[in-house]
């Protein structure tokens, strides 16, 4: 059997792609079944490597508009009618699709959509398979340990380790030197705010936060404050918290109970509701993407250069109104990108308009710079339009 489409990958990213596939289309999704979740930190870890997309069991809870409005920005319509396939509500104004906006959804996208959209497209056939090789011949051939698949058209979205893998083993692509991350991490403490000055708008199914977006050494940046009380006074202590938002809700709220911290327990309402409550002290807190820092080793496992990292922090201590960042504030990201050097017969369905190669790109493997902000639904509503236009007709 030849497919017409085969999308690799079952993330956020190929989610995207979904959303956009007509009926009349014979297509396969392949995925290397992963049950291990995210559990660890990015410092060291090795299971990113070993994943492909699909491993969170909730893909994301703050949107971003910038990416895609900095690459489509006469596409603002089409943005708003994907936000509103997941989050249909009335009365949301342009306004709040903006780039200094963030939205936090009450009810966040998870693995349960894409089997829940998969089976409505009769379609489509998810299979659990780890594709290790693309042979491009007359029609592409994916080629598994045992298996082979026909197709058409494939679109990686593997994520941006699992698609540089496949991408390199397939003699498509080169790893780059470095890959870019985002990390995370705290500034100045306990500042005095006006609470009224940082009021989020709700909607129906979240909230909109205001960010300040900016470039520090040409690595973009987006911050905004967070509430804060006594226990906050001390950065060490944040090392225990380290990538709470990587835990299963049960370890969330084990771990805020347990901790008996007041400031732990505000921030975490803030974050997830927007609530501010009684607290009239604020900390810094920004997203920072880096681009030196990461490598992958030759068995695609990711290693961190803290020296690099730690120099890094400096300098943006240095050149940022954003003062006190420190090692012990850091919170690695887990938004990978930049991780292959393309080859040219590739394309790239995310960031250009090359839609009409056999084999396509669709996360953020191969794109230099995400910017600050989180990029990850901006990038499915790419992946989107971009299925959208190879077969609206």
């Amino acid at each position: 059997m030849i497919y017409d489409l085969i999308i690799i990958g079952t993330g956020p990213i190929a989610l995207g792609c979904i959303t956009s596939i007509p009926d009349n289309l014979k297509v396969a999704v392949i995925t290397h079944k992963n049950d291990n979740g995210y559990k660890f930190d990015s410092f060291g870890d090795k299971t990113y490597s070993e994943r492909y997309g699909g491993g969170l069991d909730s893909w994301h809870s703050v949107l971003s508009s910038k990416l895609f409005l900095e690459y489509f920005p006469d596409k603002l319509n089409f943005y708003k009618s994907f936000f509103n396939f997941f989050y249909p509500q009335k009365n949301v104004d342009n306004k709040n699709f903006r780039p200094e906006k963030i939205f936090v959804p009450k009810k966040r996208i998870s693995t349960t959509t894409l089997d829940k959209l998969v089976s409505q497209k009769r379609n489509i056939e998810l299979i659990f398979d780890e594709i290790l090789i693309i042979d491009e011949s007359r029609n592409i051939i994916l080629k598994s340990k045992e298996k082979k698949y026909l197709t058409k058209k494939v679109i990686l979205a593997a994520g941006a380790i699992g698609t540089g893998k496949i991408l390199n083993k397939s003699y498509l692509a080169n790893l780059n030197a470095y890959i870019g991350n985002h990390i995370n991490a705290y500034g100045a403490f306990n500042i005095p705010v006006d609470k009224d000055f940082i009021q989020p708008k709700y909607s129906k199914h979240g909230h909109f936060k205001n960010i300040e977006l900016g470039s520090i050494k040409n690595h973009d940046y987006m911050s905004y404050l967070r509430p804060s009380l006594f226990d906050f006074k001390d950065p060490s202590q944040l090392g225990k918290f380290k990538t709470i938002y990587t835990r299963t809700k049960k370890e969330i709220y084990s771990t805020i109970i347990k901790s008996l911290s007041p400031g732990l327990l505000i921030e975490a309402f803030y974050n997830r509701y927007g609530l501010w409550f009684f607290a009239n002290k604020a900390n810094s807190y920004v997203q920072i993407e880096v681009s030196d820092v990461y490598q992958l080793d030759e068995n695609f496992n990711v290693m961190v250069d803290k020296s690099k990292l730690n120099f890094f922090i400096n300098e943006i201590t240095k050149n940022s109104k954003f003062k006190d960042f420190s090692l012990d504030t850091l919170v690695s990201g887990v938004h990978f990108y930049s991780t292959v050097e393309k080859n040219n017969n590739i394309g790239n369905c995310c960031y250009d308009s090359d839609w009409d190669n056999r084999i396509l790109v669709a996360d953020s493997a191969n794109i230099a710079k995400i910017g600050g902000a989180h990029h990850t639904f901006s990038t499915m509503a790419m992946a989107s339009l971009a299925v959208h236009e190879i077969y609206k007709s």
